[in-house]
């Protein structure tokens, strides 16, 4: 088969890559780059629906041909995916879109094989698209009494789960930007009277 270049999604080391992680934050940036193909992508989410683009980028001086993509399965996403063109031409860039529904919780997104013969021979890229559930989240802000009554219908079934930060204290901007802006998670201030 074809060689399969690094796992765009996986860093060297085999944990999430830079770029996989801040687009998990983002909803536009680069997922995928080398001297032949760089692949970019573009989201937007309102509930349980959401849009995506990936980019795809010829860098290289030669056409890239039967070029096509597929996605692992992931039967809580219901995805409908437009047609690609199978060829790139060089400093050619083309899209494809992505029309997701979220239809049950998921853990890991799924993965989208990119294959295509270019000017070296046959290549192939695997890489964890950028869909994580909270980009099906919306924030919920509520006051105390609305809290605990929601809460109270959570009471056994909640997972708790304490974790040392590699960075302490985080500084409060920080973690707003990412629960609010990175996660769609609302942060609720004053509405534990038990803050510990």
């Amino acid at each position: 088969g074809a060689p399969a270049a690094p796992a765009g999604g996986a860093a060297a080391g085999g944990g999430p890559s830079p770029q996989w992680l801040a687009l998990c934050m983002r909803n536009d940036g680069v997922l995928f780059e080398d001297a032949t193909l760089q692949i970019g992508v573009k989201m937007e989410f309102n509930g349980h629906q959401g849009r995506m683009a990936l980019f795809f980028g010829n860098k290289g001086q030669f056409p890239l041909q039967q070029l096509a993509t597929v996605l692992s399965p992931c039967p809580q996403l219901a995805i409908q995916v437009s047609p690609l063109p199978s060829t790139l031409q060089p400093r050619q860039q083309l899209s494809q879109n992505f029309l997701i529904e979220c239809n049950a919780p998921f853990g890991d997104g799924p993965q989208v094989k990119v294959s295509f013969m270019g000017g070296s021979g046959p290549a192939q890229i695997v890489a964890r698209l950028p869909l994580n559930p909270s980009k099906f989240f919306a924030p919920l802000v509520t006051d105390g009494g609305d809290f605990f009554r929601r809460w109270k219908l959570f009471e056994g079934k909640e997972l708790q789960k304490i974790f040392k930060l590699k960075t302490a204290p985080l500084a409060e901007p920080e973690v707003e930007r990412v629960c609010a802006g990175g996660m769609k998670m609302a942060v609720l201030r004053g509405v534990d009277p038990n803050t510990a």
